[in-house]
């Protein structure tokens, strides 16, 4: 699953059983997995609606993976989800949870020469002011009134007229 989750989304995960060089490989017996959550509050699932709560799951004999699903419903945090089978080795995976975006911030020099090329930062920010993420691609259109333009790298070559985001990015 994701690395970033936007509050109260419901995001699979898919815990897989691998050998030692990461090929998945199937379990002879019934494997338990304990899930848990470290660093903040979420909640695992065992259906795609986020409806049912799990604490743990079954990766069952002669499969090498179990989906499961995970929502919080508290953005900011800086979360480890922990795998931990009976009898395997365990995983985890760090997760930062964020709210919707709300606005589009634009962070620039407040000065600088005409026909200078200078950065600016557009970010997807929630109602504070933090940056958020969104569980799909958002694409930014960006205009000018004639007397600026906009482009893709830092020697300013390339024109662009928008910024796309792909789902639970914060900056660009």
């Amino acid at each position: 699953g994701p690395a970033g989750i936007v509050m109260n989304q419901c995001v699979a995960y898919t815990i897989n059983s691998t050998t030692s060089d990461g090929t998945n490989a199937n379990v002879s017996a019934n494997q338990t997995v304990n899930l848990v959550v470290n660093n903040g509050t979420g909640t695992f699932y065992s259906n795609n609606t986020c409806a049912t709560t799990a604490t743990s799951t079954v990766i069952a004999t002669g499969t090498s993976s179990k989906v499961v699903y995970f929502r919080s419903t508290t953005a900011g945090q800086n979360l480890t989800l922990l795998f931990n089978p009976t009898s395997i080795a365990s995983s985890s995976k760090n997760v930062n949870t964020t709210n919707n975006p709300t606005k589009i911030f634009f962070t620039a020099p407040p000065e600088y020469q005409t026909n200078t090329c200078i950065p600016v930062v557009v970010d997807l920010v929630d109602a504070s002011g933090t940056k958020a993420g969104k569980s799909v691609a958002v694409q930014v259109n960006l205009a000018d009134n004639g007397n600026a333009a906009y482009y893709s790298d830092v020697n300013c070559t390339a024109t662009i007229s928008s910024v796309s985001y792909p789902a639970i990015v914060t900056g660009k």
